[in-house]
């Protein structure tokens, strides 16, 4: 033989355990099932080919499937959870960035601008911070070159009213959270999202 079962079997395991932490759960099923159908073919009586003689040879094959997919599985779960603790990771490293940069701000246009690119940072999207100004009315504290239609600009003043976050379904396009004050809200920070992409987690929101 070219290659004995088991060397063959434990190329297929690696190929499985690569593909799923590499691509992910559906990647691993799909080389699960690639190597399910090499080992029958190759080393099933008659060789080359599909047909079994032998009803031990179904016991193996259905052994070597489970423990593919079960391989796959785990695989999966553990690209998954690195990729949640790396996300974690660099949302930690972002707050700090943050907080470092927060300590050594005294006037309000450096603290409108970390909060910003703290924000943006999290989001991947662009935001924008509306406070009251002389008449009451909120409007952005920065230069920005964005513009909320009247339905948005009419959920921001709500927020800021009863200082409560929106509701995801209130806007498609934005999402606005009152930072609390003393006496009430300082404001609001609206953040924006692409068009087909989901609202910002909880952990996101905090």
């Amino acid at each position: 033989d070219a290659m004995a079962p088991a060397n063959h079997a434990l190329l297929c395991m690696t190929a499985v355990v690569v593909a799923g932490i590499r691509q992910g759960f559906a990647y691993a099923i799909l080389m699960s099932l690639a190597s399910v159908a090499l080992m029958a073919f190759f080393h099933w009586e008659a060789r080359y080919s599909f047909h079994a003689e032998r009803a031990e040879d179904w016991v193996t094959l259905i052994c070597f499937g489970l423990a593919s997919f079960l391989t796959g599985q785990l695989a999966g779960r553990f690209r998954n959870q690195l990729r949640e603790t790396t996300m974690v990771a660099e949302h930690n490293e972002r707050l700090y960035e943050a907080s470092r940069l927060l300590a050594g701000t005294f006037q309000q246009e450096d603290l409108i601008r970390v909060v910003r690119t703290a924000v943006g940072g999290i989001t991947e999207g662009d935001s924008v911070l509306l406070l009251p100004d002389a008449g009451g009315q909120l409007a952005p504290a920065h230069p920005w070159r964005g513009q909320l239609s009247d339905a948005d600009r009419a959920l921001a003043d709500r927020c800021y009213t009863v200082l409560e976050a929106s509701d995801p379904s209130a806007s498609k396009a934005w999402h606005f959270l009152p930072p609390p004050g003393e006496h009430g809200a300082l404001g609001v920070l609206g953040v924006h999202r692409q068009p087909g992409v989901a609202f910002h987690r909880t952990e996101q929101q905090r």
